[in-house]
This record gives structure tokens, C-alpha cells and sequence, in this order.
């Protein structure tokens, strides 16, 4: 597909719509059958929340622009290059649990399939949580306790 491809509207689970070029869709495998009529198409993509979609949108135009179609690589320690790293960066400092952005934007590269970004963003977090024991990986990601409630008679 050239650059000069039409638009795509896509649309996150909280309603944010977004108008990307046609090519970006493609990098984020969102249509296989739809090329036909590409100006029309409205894509939900009802796993990922309008914040973090737009940080992916944002990191698959950069990539798309400065290095092409290359985010479909396993990326070493070597590899990250700063923009990537300046990105999860500012996902952390966003707010005070960022680290829980970062998670998200995982998940959604996992779902989308960049699995240059998902493997970013787990690089991260398996840093951050190398010396942790159970309970504070526990607190870190907000994972709720399970209670016992089985009943020995």
C-alpha cells in the first residue's frame, strides 16, 4: 500500500475516535478484508482504552516515519533506541502509577501485534520488579488478593 492510502477511523473502548492513514492500520493488522473501501471503514478496538491508543498510534507513526515498517523485530537491551525509552519514560512520570500505563500499552501492543512495543514495555517492568518478592509485585500492579474460601468440614 502506498503512503498515499486513504483514512481509517478506529475507535477505542471509551469512545475516542481516531482518523489514522491506512498504512498505520495495516502496521497494527486491524483489517485483512476491508481494503476495498478503506475511506468508510470505522474499526473498533474494544480492548484498549483511548489514552493508551493514542500512545500506540503515536509510537507506530514515529517508527512508520523514521525507520519504516521494522516493528516486527525481538529487540535486545541494545536495540532500544531513545525515543523508545524517552516514550516509556514519560508514560511513567504521567502519573503517579504510571508504571500501570505501561502495563496497558503492553497488553494493547500484545493484542494489536507490535511486538517491538510489547517488548519495550515488558523489558521495563521486568527491571523495575527484578528484586521484588511476591507481595510487593503484588502492591506494584494492584493485584487483588485472593480470599480463601474454601471450607474445611
Amino acid at each position: 500500500m502506498t503512503q498515499s492510502s486513504g483514512l481509517v477511523n478506529i475507535v477505542s473502548r471509551d469512545g475516542k475516535e481516531f482518523r489514522i492513514s491506512s498504512v498505520f492500520s495495516n502496521l497494527l493488522e486491524l483489517h485483512k478484508e476491508e481494503e476495498d473501501n478503506l475511506e468508510n471503514c470505522r474499526i473498533p478496538i474494544l480492548n484498549v482504552e483511548g489514552n493508551i491508543l493514542e500512545k500506540i498510534i503515536r509510537y507506530c507513526e514515529y517508527h512508520y516515519k523514521n525507520k519504516g515498517t521494522d516493528n516486527h523485530e525481538f529487540i535486545d537491551d541494545e536495540d532500544i533506541d531513545e525515543w523508545d525509552l524517552n516514550l516509556i519514560m514519560d508514560l511513567e512520570k504521567e502519573k503517579e502509577n504510571g508504571h500501570r500505563d505501561i502495563l496497558e500499552v503492553a497488553i494493547a501492543a500484545d493484542y494489536l501485534n507490535i511486538p517491538k512495543l510489547f517488548n519495550i514495555c515488558a523489558k521495563h517492568l521486568a527491571r523495575k520488579i527484578r528484586n521484588y518478592d511476591a507481595e510487593k509485585i503484588i502492591k506494584y500492579f494492584y493485584i487483588p488478593k485472593q480470599e480463601e474460601t474454601a471450607n474445611i468440614n
